[in-house]
C-alpha cells in the first residue's frame, strides 16, 4: 500500500525521529513566521557515484559492488520486502518542480516512482545485467527495517512530475555506468 502523505508516521529508529521532527519544524515555521518552506519525503534514491562503503549507503549500490567484485550479496530477511527506488536524475527533476512552484509552499511532497520492487526481483535484474551469479546470503531481518515502502506521489504528479525513463531503463543506465570513466 502506497505511503500517503496522510499516513500514520510509523517511527521506528532514530534516523524516522529526526525526519518527522524536522518535517515539524519546516511546518511550524511556515505557519508562526509565514516562511516558504517545502518538506520532500525521498524514497529509496540510487545513481551513479553512490557510496557502497557507507552506512547509510543504498541497497543497490551495495548489490552493484557485489556483482563488481563477485562477492556474496547479503539480504536481510527473505528478500521479499518491497521499495520504491527513484534514480537520481528524476529524484532531482521532482526537486526542482516542487521548488519552482509557488503553490507548494508549506506542504509535504514524496518523492518516488509511485512503484516498488522486492530486493529478490532486484537481484534477479543485476544477474540478468552482468551475466552471471554471485552468492546470496539470507539472513534475520534488522530491528527496525519497514516490509513494504512505496510512494503515493499523487501530489507530485499533480505538478507534473513523472519519472523520466521506465524503472528498468534506469536500472541499465545505473549498472552500465563506470564508475573508473565517468
Amino acid at each position: 500500500m502506497p505511503k500517503s502523505l496522510e499516513s500514520k508516521i510509523d517511527i521506528r529508529s532514530p534516523y524516522a525521529i529526526q525526519k518527522f521532527t524536522s518535517e515539524q519544524y519546516m511546518k511550524l515555521y511556515h505557519d508562526l513566521y509565514n516562511l516558504p518552506t517545502v518538506s520532500l519525503r525521498f524514497f529509496n534514491v540510487y545513481g551513479p557515484l553512490q557510496n557502497p562503503y557507507s552506512d547509510y549507503s543504498g541497497v543497490l549500490s551495495i548489490l552493484k559492488r557485489s556483482f563488481i567484485n563477485k562477492t556474496e550479496f547479503k539480504i536481510f530477511g527473505d528478500g521479499h520486502q518491497t521499495r520504491d527506488f527513484i534514480y537520481i536524475d528524476d529524484l532531482i527533476r521532482g526537486i526542482l518542480i516542487v521548488l519552482y512552484n509557488e503553490e507548494t509552499t508549506g506542504k509535504i511532497y514524496n518523492l518516488g516512482t509511485g512503484t516498488s520492487m522486492s530486493l529478490n526481483e532486484m537481484y534477479l535484474i543485476f544477474k540478468n545485467k552482468f551475466g552471471y551469479d554471485i552468492p546470496l546470503n539470507y539472513v534475520s531481518p534488522r530491528r527496525g527495517d519497514v516490509k513494504h515502502s512505496v510512494a503515493d506521489i499523487k501530489r507530485i504528479k499533480e505538478l507534473g512530475f513523472k519519472p523520466y525513463r521506465s524503472r528498468i531503463e534506469n536500472l541499465h543506465k545505473y549498472i552500465l555506468f563506470d564508475e573508473d570513466n565517468k
